[in-house]
């Protein structure tokens, strides 16, 4: 199984949303998903 890190740093949560559909994206496509945002802890997606 493919698996596919989203690391962002976001501010006003623009690039929060676009890293989210970018997690989505590749999860759609069977890919194990981890969320990282540099300001908060670690969240599981998928």
């Amino acid at each position: 199984m493919t698996k596919v890190l989203v690391l962002y740093d976001a501010t006003y949560g623009h690039v929060a949303t676009m890293a989210q559909a970018v997690a989505e994206g590749a999860g759609a496509a069977g890919a194990a998903i981890d969320t990282w945002s540099t300001g908060t802890r670690r969240r599981r997606v998928s």
